[in-house]
């Protein structure tokens, strides 16, 4: 795609235009990059025609914005910029996810001002994987779910501080601790209680602060990121999918297929075949 002249907006104006059918809404890429890598990696200054979506699943990094100090980048930081922001980038190994977008009227890029940077964001992890998986399967509300996913983002974290406990949310260290805890025990049943003992509050109160932050009760949230490690699974390994499915602590068969299909549409075999493709 040709570059496009940039047009600054209020960020009242900007998610106007998102919320308009007559604004067009383009992917820069094919689909957003799900991206895993084992070794160092580093960008030059550089500025871009487009807006950039980030998500740092795993690994460590840095950011920079033009002459700034750098920004730490660690599991569930996310961060956004606008069309020419300068910046460059350090990371060592992890898995991330990236979107890179044009909003575009009168043939003009439509922006809405500074970058963000959020330090306790693994909770759009689930919005990430889901918006790659409709690409992917050509899902046809394609545009509304990534209009969604860019207003949640814009007004989530326009000009404000992280939540912490006394907005009745967890802090960014117990979120991170739980995206820790359903990264790598994926394979155990854990449960709510579980979650709320490891970041030491009682159970009412932990259900009560997980649905603040999360925006879903902490069992749902626990039985869709076991999915969504399935399905990885699926793609990475050969095994017959009951096995996987099995390892995952999956009891009942018929239960998680039903949850899958929730989850992404279809079924794990046909998951496992189109993908594939």
């Amino acid at each position: 795609m040709p570059p496009l002249p940039v047009r600054q907006l209020p960020l009242e104006r900007w998610l106007a235009a998102l919320a308009d059918p007559e604004v067009q809404l383009d992917l820069v890429a094919e689909r957003p990059a799900y991206w895993e890598f084992t070794g160092a990696w580093a960008a030059e200054w550089r500025s871009l025609a487009f807006h950039l979506l980030y998500l740092v699943v795993q690994g460590d990094g840095r950011l920079w914005l033009d002459e700034e100090r750098p920004r730490a980048l660690g599991a569930g930081t996310a961060f956004w910029l606008p069309p020419h922001t300068r910046h460059r980038m350090e990371q060592v190994a992890g898995r991330n996810y990236f979107i890179r977008f044009r909003l575009v009227a009168d043939g003009m890029n439509l922006s809405f001002g500074t970058p963000q940077v959020r330090d306790a964001a693994l909770h759009l992890l689930p919005w990430f994987q889901q918006f790659s998986d409709d690409l992917r399967f050509g899902h046809p509300w394609i545009p509304e779910r990534l209009r969604a996913i860019l207003a949640l983002l814009a007004t989530d974290g326009q000009g404000a501080a992280e939540p912490d406990d006394d907005a009745g949310r967890l802090s960014p260290a117990q979120r991170r601790r739980l995206a820790q805890l359903a990264e790598e025990g994926w394979r155990a049943t854990l449960s709510p209680t579980d979650l709320a003992r490891a970041v030491g509050m009682s159970p009412v109160s932990f259900a009560r602060a997980f649905k603040l932050s999360f925006g879903c009760p902490a069992r749902r949230w626990l039985a869709d990121q076991r999915v969504h490690q399935v399905a990885q699974r699926l793609l990475a390994e050969g095994r017959p999918i009951e096995d996987i499915v099995a390892d995952a602590g999956f009891a009942n068969p018929s239960q998680f297929a039903r949850r899958f299909r929730v989850v992404f549409g279809v079924s794990p075999a046909v998951y496992r075949r189109r993908t594939a493709l």
